[in-house]
């Protein structure tokens, strides 16, 4: 395979936890303290750019299209300094690929993950009801008699 483009400089020290690629574009995903979201605009493939950009703590290592111009991410949240946290789910506004922004997002709080995060095979989305099933296992103190 011959390459006929590439994107440099995104993500510097970070590592990348999700790619998708959806039409003439790429969404990256690095995460080393906080979470860029990358769309990248393949509509020229000998020169693609970075469109836009967009941080927040954590990170989604699935990503998944669920309506126009609408990106589900499944990953966990972090602490400002990359600390993990619980699993989290976040809703993202790709419409705009200059100004991808998070419509919402829902974190659980004590320690967890789903498999998500490793297989894709353990996402479903039920396009007619617009469902997400999404399985996460998690543990947290309750009452400060266990877990």
């Amino acid at each position: 395979m011959d390459v006929v483009g590439q994107v440099g400089g995104i993500g510097r020290d970070e590592r990348i936890y999700a790619v998708r690629f959806i039409a003439d574009r790429g969404y990256v995903v690095t995460f080393r303290q906080i979470d860029p979201l990358y769309v990248v605009d393949l509509s020229n493939p000998n020169a693609p750019t970075v469109a836009g950009e967009l941080e927040m703590t954590g990170y989604s290592a699935y990503l998944h299209p669920v309506g126009d111009g609408l990106l589900l991410g499944v990953g966990r949240e972090a602490t400002e300094w990359g600390g993990l946290l619980g699993t989290q789910v976040s809703l993202f506004d790709v419409s705009d690929a200059n100004a991808p922004r998070l419509v919402d997002r829902f974190a659980l709080e004590g320690d967890g993950g789903s498999e998500v995060e490793w297989d894709h095979h353990a996402f479903l989305y039920w396009e007619p009801e617009q469902v997400a099933v999404i399985p996460i296992q998690y543990s947290r103190e309750i009452d400060g008699t266990g877990y």
